[in-house]
């Protein structure tokens, strides 16, 4: 795909949500959908991202557009189209917002020179179809250079990083330093943390919007026992190790298949067996480093849990920084056994380790 694509999307009436929620609930999204229609009244609204399958964003997306479509704004979804050098770029940058390399690559004036070259080849397209006064929703780094043309075309431009770290070090620095002078054209920035935003982030005009899912979404069905049991059992799951047990519980994380969403980081319970209750972190505990076995980029923190007595050490700070509302989730060995942890701030920065420790 090599030019902008307009994702068709239905139109979805809110009144399907009033099944879920409770009366206030309804009353307080219809007053909010009223003002959205006065306040854009004779505007169209924008959202340009990178894909339209494939990724949260698109899922997000494909539901956010439907029911603002359906309480009547004029809502459209266009998608940029890239080379393979373009999208490693991207890539390259999305790491390192999560605080990795990613590739052995650089953010240097080659890749920016890739990037632009890019953007440029949408940027024309994409100003005759804006308007001005018209509002432009731009999704994470990959349109993130789209920023000035559509400012000096008169419209409203604000970009929603998606993806990000609570604390920051030399990759996200790198990746904040490249983005830096390509979002500050924006009229306002859109985060799912705060702590996501670097600090030279106009705090006036930031704000924080958890990712959201559809509550109609597959992944918020209920299943039966004997649905659960097909699918986990089903020929193919397992590609790995051997097949799946029926006689035994199963920890399972669904994500995509890479280092930023932890799987590497929590998937080896550690080699020490403890001879007391308390949970051992595979990311810190002296085996762990001793064997040789991959850490986390950034030491993690253990803290007293305000939902357990003793000290439980989460390694979900991993988790935490690449999806904001993610579950905590932690690999620990407790007698020698392998247990899973949830619960808690969805964080591992000083603030949660300080909240936690004040509610004991």
């Amino acid at each position: 795909m090599s030019g902008l694509v307009e994702v068709p999307v239905v139109p979805v009436a809110l009144a399907r949500l009033s099944t879920l929620l409770p009366p206030e609930r309804v009353r307080r999204v219809e007053e909010y959908a009223a003002a959205a229609r006065r306040l854009l009244d004779g505007r169209t609204l924008w959202n340009v991202s990178s894909t339209a399958r494939g990724g949260g964003v698109a899922e997000m997306l494909h539901t956010l557009v439907a029911y603002a479509a359906g309480t009547g704004i004029d809502i459209r979804w266009l998608v940029i189209g890239g080379d393979a050098d373009f999208f490693a770029v991207t890539k390259r940058i999305h790491n390192r917002l999560h605080g990795v390399p990613g590739d052995d690559g650089a953010l240097d004036a080659g890749a920016q020179t890739t990037y632009d070259a890019t953007l440029a080849r949408h940027r024309d397209e994409l100003v005759s179809r804006v308007q001005p006064g018209d509002v432009v929703l731009l999704h994470d780094p990959q349109t993130a250079g789209l920023a000035a043309a559509l400012r000096e075309r008169g419209a409203y431009v604000v970009w929603r990083c998606h993806v990000g770290l609570d604390e920051t070090n030399e990759w996200t620095q790198e990746a904040w330093g490249f983005l830096r002078e390509l979002v500050e054209f924006a009229h306002a920035c859109v985060f799912s943390r705060e702590e996501f935003a670097p600090e030279w982030v106009d705090r006036r005009w930031l704000r924080v919007i958890p990712p959201s899912l559809d509550p109609f979404s597959p992944k918020n069905a209920e299943l039966s026992a004997t649905e659960v049991e097909e699918l986990v059992h089903r020929h193919g799951m397992v590609v790995e190790g051997t097949a799946l047990p029926r006689d035994a519980r199963v920890v399972l994380q669904v994500s995509r298949w890479d280092g930023s969403r932890t799987w590497p980081a929590c998937s080896r319970p550690s080699p020490r067996t403890s001879t007391t209750s308390r949970p051992t972190c595979t990311s810190c505990s002296p085996d762990r480093r001793r064997a040789g076995w991959p850490t986390t980029p950034r030491p993690p923190r253990c803290w007293p849990s305000a939902a357990s007595s003793g000290t439980r050490c989460l390694s979900g700070h991993v988790r935490a920084r690449t999806s904001s509302r993610s579950r905590w989730t932690t690999w620990s060995t407790t007698r020698g056994s392998s247990t899973l942890s949830s619960g808690g701030p969805p964080s591992w920065c000083r603030r949660a380790s300080r909240r936690a420790s004040a509610s004991r």
